[in-house]
């Protein structure tokens, strides 16, 4: 029998392409699950799967039980026939004697599992080919002299470890399965140049969709179920999709996202995003317990598919960049190589230095701007600031010395000392003049009115939120940010910034204005400010404004506060009003209200009524003011009656009184009650107590076997 082909022969190429191929017409079952089933070790799966196989592998020993595996998986998951689906034995052997004997083999795979067609001329994206990388928002790389020469548009990019990573969600992708990927690093780091290395060498059909109009969580929103197979999604800057003013906006994204990615029949997609650490923070974050948790989806999404890069590059990467200065004579790596500082080339390449030279040493009028640029992104303005909301916050940021020698001409100078690129060795300026282009029919709001935008440089707008973290706007901050924020969830994100840090006045402005826009959770915040100031004739309008608009909730939020406060008399007229507009919690509120005044039998009838009406939570108050009567065996009729009706807290509730009480035994019976109505907490609560009294058997075996199906303390099983 012939020697097989080294790794140099093209027919062990195409055949070990072939396998890659079946893997995806067998719908990509796992690497463990391929091992499991062909009893091949994982290591020899993952090189035969993923293509990086050296040399022809055994017919009989691996080729053959893969394939099998394959051939098993098809079968069980009802995808057809598996001759049909992968192509029969005969021919696999055929191809693989072909190779053995040095002749490029024949596809033994049906026309089904060739490759699909490119995607239609409608749908979303355009060929990978047809892009830039500047188009898809990679930093622009400093300008120096280059005599006599056209430098690229780039300069040479330069691997790292992250890229290898990289690399291997690329040739899974090839092979068929959906990948995503967030890049994780600081500003100027060098997240979207490494995307885009990767993603260029995709073969056609693979297209590239950036959704970024009219915004870029509306975009994916109205597109994302048109995505098909062997299509990119790039998401630079993730935070904008996700991370978004209204949680719910950025949570339908998310979820989009993971249903793409999930569902096989639109694969293979590659959905690739960058975020900085902070954000990254932010979105995979776990709530406490009983806090709200506004990006489940969004965690679940990126929490496992991220890659962090390192701010600098090691020694071994900065001996691969100076073979590349010198390989390609590029003058612009090779002064990064000589002047970057502590090996932060793409920072230096992006113009990072030079930014904060001019952030350093800009003339007060400029630093004003900026500051007030830096202040309005890190308290949630969106990437488009109108050049009003500058102007007119600018002169806060001056003491009243730099205010009186400013000339007349002061603004004018000062953008046209942020705008000009010529001081940034060539990189995007602090702030860059955003011009939408032609036939987008998108603009940002303050463009439409005629008024120019301007976008901050990401690296000043890291560094300003870290050394500004602890300074709180001046007050023509705040006033221009109510006059011109650019849209309503502008206003919203500053109103919330105000609000927590205490400055109400301004709070209550932006939020009037995300209120005319129709907010009825920002008529909410109205009514507490109003409230807290004291106001509360003020409040109640508002709250009954809220009412009126269908937010109910802040009706019973005025309650509650009016309760607490001791006005029972304010307190009941507006749980009644929040009764009535349909909000279910005051039904719980007007019986406390009643009780407090001394009305027990009122209180009760109330709660009565709340159960009758189908809220039987009610009923709970009710068990715990009879109990606090001394009403024993009323308490107990009462919380039976809810736990027949599918709501065991008020026993559970009432087991806890009686222990405390010192009934025991009472107790117990009440939770094995509430147990055998599907209720277990109070009773698993009461054995912890126990133990820890030092009263173990029963109550440990509970603990850890449960109940029989007769209710008695289960044994080891």
């Amino acid at each position: 029998m012939a020697k097989p082909p080294d790794d140099h022969g093209d027919g062990v190429r195409l055949f070990l392409g072939y396998l890659v191929r079946a893997r995806a017409a067998a719908w990509n079952p796992s690497v463990q699950w391929l091992s499991r089933h062909s009893g091949i070790p994982k290591t020899t799966v993952e090189s035969l799967v993923h293509g990086t196989r050296k040399r022809l592998p055994s017919w009989s020993e691996q080729v053959e039980r893969l394939l099998e595996a394959y051939r098993k998986k098809v079968t069980e998951d009802k995808r057809g026939d598996p001759d049909a689906v992968l192509g029969d034995m005969t021919a696999w052997r055929r191809a693989y004697d072909e190779v053995q004997n040095g002749r490029p083999p024949a596809c033994p795979l049906p026309m089904a599992a060739a490759p699909a067609p490119p995607p239609a001329a409608a749908a979303p994206g355009r060929p990978i080919g047809q892009f830039r990388p500047l188009d898809l928002e990679v930093h622009p790389a400093i300008r120096v002299d280059a005599i006599g020469r056209e430098l690229e548009e780039l300069p040479a990019y330069i691997p790292r470890s992250h890229d290898e990573t990289l690399a291997q969600v690329i040739r899974d992708v090839r092979a068929g399965a959906s990948r995503l990927v967030v890049l994780v690093g600081d500003s100027a780091t060098g997240k979207t140049r490494a995307l885009w290395e990767a993603v260029r060498t995709l073969p056609e059909p693979w297209r590239l969709w950036h959704p970024i109009e009219p915004s870029r969580p509306a975009a994916v929103l109205t597109e994302l179920r048109s995505i098909g197979p062997y299509t990119v999604v790039w998401l630079n800057e993730t935070q904008h999709y996700l991370l978004t003013a209204d949680p719910a906006v950025g949570e339908r994204v998310a979820g989009g996202l993971r249903e793409l990615l999930r569902a096989q029949e639109r694969g293979p997609v590659l959905v690739l995003g960058t975020l900085w650490p902070a954000y990254w923070k932010a979105l995979t974050a776990v709530p406490h317990t009983g806090q709200p948790d506004p990006y489940a989806q969004a965690r679940e999404l990126v929490k496992n598919a991220s890659i962090r890069l390192p701010e600098s590059f090691a020694d071994t990467d900065l001996d691969t960049a100076g073979r590349q200065a010198a390989n390609t004579g590029d003058p612009r790596l090779a002064e990064a190589l000589r002047r970057a500082p502590e090996g932060r080339l793409t920072q230096y390449l992006a113009g990072g230095p030079a930014l904060l030279e001019l952030y350093d040493n800009a003339e007060p009028a400029a630093r004003a701007v900026l500051d007030a640029a830096i202040d309005a992104r890190r308290l949630g303005h969106g990437p488009a600031l109108p050049r009003l909301l500058l102007a007119e916050a600018a002169p806060g940021y001056l003491s009243d010395e730099q205010w009186h020698l400013l000339d007349d001409d002061w603004l004018e100078r000062a953008f046209a000392y942020l705008t000009d690129h010529r001081s940034c060795r060539g990189a995007r300026p602090p702030l860059a003049l955003i011009r939408p282009r032609p036939g987008t029919g998108h603009a940002p709001a303050a463009q439409d009115q005629g008024e120019p935008v301007y976008r901050l440089a990401d690296y000043l707008e890291q560094h300003g939120s870290r050394t500004r973290r602890f300074r709180c706007p001046p007050a023509t901050f705040w006033n221009a940010a109510t006059r011109h924020a650019a849209s309503v969830s502008d206003h919203r994100a500053f109103a919330k910034a105000a609000r927590d840090r205490g400055r109400n006045r301004h709070a209550f402005a932006l939020y009037r204005a995300v209120a005319d826009a129709g907010d009825t959770f920002a008529m909410r915040e109205l009514t507490r400010i109003r409230e807290q100031a004291g106001d509360h004739d003020g409040a109640e309008r508002l709250a009954r404004v809220a009412a009126d608009a269908g937010d109910t909730f802040a009706l019973y939020n005025l309650a509650q506060t009016r309760d607490q406060a001791g006005d029972l008399e304010r307190a009941g007229r507006l749980y009644q009003a929040a009764a009535d507009a349909g909000q279910i919690d005051a039904f719980y509120g007007l019986p406390r209200i009643r009780e407090k005044a001394g009305d027990r039998e009122g209180a009760e009838r109330l709660t009565w009524a709340a159960a009758d009406a189908g809220h039987i939570s009610a009923l709970q108050d009710l068990a715990r003011m009879r109990h606090e009567a001394g009403d024993h065996e009323g308490a107990q009729r009462v919380a039976r009656t809810a736990a027949n009706a599918g709501h065991t807290f008020s026993l559970q509730a009432l087991v806890r009184r009686r222990y405390q009480a010192g009934d025991h035994e009472g107790a117990e019976r009440l939770a094995r009650a509430a147990a055998d109505a599907g209720g277990t907490t109070a009773l698993y609560e009461l054995a912890t107590r126990r133990m820890q009294e030092g009263k173990g058997g029963r109550w440990t075996d509970l603990l850890r076997f449960g109940l029989e199906a007769d209710g008695s303390t289960a044994r080891q099983w």
